[in-house]
């Protein structure tokens, strides 16, 4: 894969502190009455696991975007750490600076949380939330880690990702079907990934996942809702995703017997392409 190409293909959008947020459009062009989808990926990794997402939707006549959050894949690092509401506030300017006007929201792990702010604080924009293995309070899963390691949650979610680090710098990770397990924990998208995210604003971003609490978001919300989990995530429960999915009176809860946090989205034959398009798209 040529990642200068990759890049090339899509545009920065900058903002207001002067970074960079790097956006590939796909599929027709966003007309007035049309509805964008908008895919955003999770902590430490980039949008191009998503592209089969995209692809999938721009097949069903759909305008996408994929967008990479600060700090992530392609976009720019601003100083100082990201809050819940900083990635927020990027995702927002971009939309507008790219006319779009009334969005499905895909997005998974820190995006989820991102996706349900944006929900909560721009609920005209929003037809549609695909919440894919992410909690409305990411805390609770590492509740048992923190006791476990006495630690803060981001030491202790350190010590479960720490055994990827090294091999997330080797050749050959741009490949999804380079991860075969199903019981990751968590594993990065793209070698330049982790290379280019700092790890001080993945530990900092996971002390504000797990400060976010967004059970009102998801009571208020009026957006169609499918909720999909991982059976075997050890971030998320079973029970913080079908909380999930009561609060949000969600239209569909599908739970994925053999997949982890991560796998379900990097695996090369995961079935997400096809509940994404047929969820939004029938």
């Amino acid at each position: 894969m040529d990642l200068n190409h990759l890049r090339d293909a899509g545009r920065f959008v900058t903002m207001p502190e002067g970074h960079g947020i790097w956006v590939l459009r796909g599929g027709s062009a966003p007309s007035e009455d049309s509805i964008t989808d908008v895919f955003l990926h999770g902590l430490g990794g980039s949008s191009l696991p998503y592209h089969p997402c995209a692809e999938a939707a721009e097949a069903a006549g759909a305008p996408t975007l994929c967008i990479d959050l600060r700090g992530h894949g392609f976009s720019e690092r601003p100083d100082g750490d990201a809050s819940i509401d900083d990635y927020t506030a990027d995702m927002l300017r971009v939309l507008e600076a790219e006319g779009v006007t009334r969005i499905n929201l895909i997005g998974h792990c820190l995006a989820g949380i991102v996706a349900m702010r944006i929900a909560q604080v721009a609920p005209e924009i929003v037809a549609a939330l695909v919440l894919v293995g992410t909690s409305h309070r990411f805390g609770l899963g590492l509740r048992g880690m923190q006791r476990r390691y006495g630690a803060r949650a981001s030491d202790a979610s350190l010590k479960i990702a720490a055994p990827h680090f090294r091999s997330a710098r080797t050749p050959g990770q741009a490949d999804v079907s380079h991860f075969r397990s199903h019981a990751d924990l968590y594993l990065p998208r793209l070698r330049q990934d982790w290379a280019h995210t700092s790890l001080q604003v993945v530990l900092a971003t996971v002390d504000a996942m797990c400060d976010a609490d967004l059970t009102r978001a998801l009571e208020g919300t009026h957006a169609r809702t499918c909720v999909i989990h991982a059976r075997r995530d050890t971030f998320i429960g079973h029970s913080e995703a079908a909380e999930m999915a009561r609060l949000s009176r969600a239209e569909r809860f599908e739970v994925m017997p053999d997949d982890g946090h991560a796998s379900l989205v990097l695996r090369a034959d995961s079935p997400l392409p096809g509940l994404v398009r047929e969820f939004l798209h029938g």
